[in-house]
């Protein structure tokens, strides 16, 4: 009986240290699990603000940009148009 009781005890031992094992792999894990999450909320948080940085810069670029072309249009196509117009040329 004596045997049998020690045979479970050691039994009950290496179990309750693979529990404890895998208790501390499991918490590894979750600590790991908890680190990458905050790394990736970071990492999106700032894909965000550079995204919206570049919609603003390309917004801006884009407005910029049409009112160049519209500036450089009508200063071409204004004095063009009206010395036609006063000669009668054009067809307007």
């Amino acid at each position: 009986m004596a045997a049998r009781v020690k045979e479970l005890e050691e039994e009950l031992t290496r179990v309750v240290d693979e529990r404890d094992a895998s208790n501390s792999r499991a918490e590894e894990a979750r600590a790991t699990a908890i680190a990458t999450t905050g790394q990736l909320g970071a990492e999106q948080r700032a894909h965000e603000l550079t995204k919206g940085a570049l919609a603003e810069a390309t917004k801006a670029a884009e407005g910029e940009s049409c009112s160049l072309c519209f500036v450089r249009f009508f200063m071409r196509s204004t004095p063009d148009f009206l010395s036609r117009r006063r000669t009668g040329e054009g067809g307007f």
